[in-house]
């Protein structure tokens, strides 16, 4: 038994029109991140115990993808809570792609 509760993805494609592509993306995972902590903050402490309880590991995955380059990724006091809150371990994951890969995967 699994489940999954998926958020938009933050893509920086979606800013390269942008003066400072870079830095509004940084703000908008900042934006994204955040609502995820709001979200985590309606959730009731009790749900996620008894799906523990069910046997589900039940925790936050993060997935970074990028082209041969570097991202500083902050996570916000919020998101920390939140995930505290629910006891939740965060998992982060980034896969270096080179931009023939991305392409042929439809990710640029």
């Amino acid at each position: 038994m699994s489940s999954c509760v998926a958020f938009s993805p933050v893509l920086l494609e979606d800013y390269t029109d942008s003066e400072e592509p870079t830095e509004v993306y940084a703000a908008a995972v900042q934006d994204s991140l955040l609502t995820v902590a709001a979200f985590l903050d309606r959730q009731e402490t009790a749900t996620f115990e008894k799906f523990r309880a069910l046997g589900l590991r039940v925790y936050v995955y993060l997935e970074v993808r990028m082209d041969q380059n570097q991202m500083d990724i902050n996570l916000p006091a919020a998101f920390l809570s939140a995930c505290a809150r629910l006891g939740l371990w965060i998992e982060m994951i980034s896969n270096d792609v080179s931009a023939a890969e991305a392409e042929a995967a439809g990710w640029v």
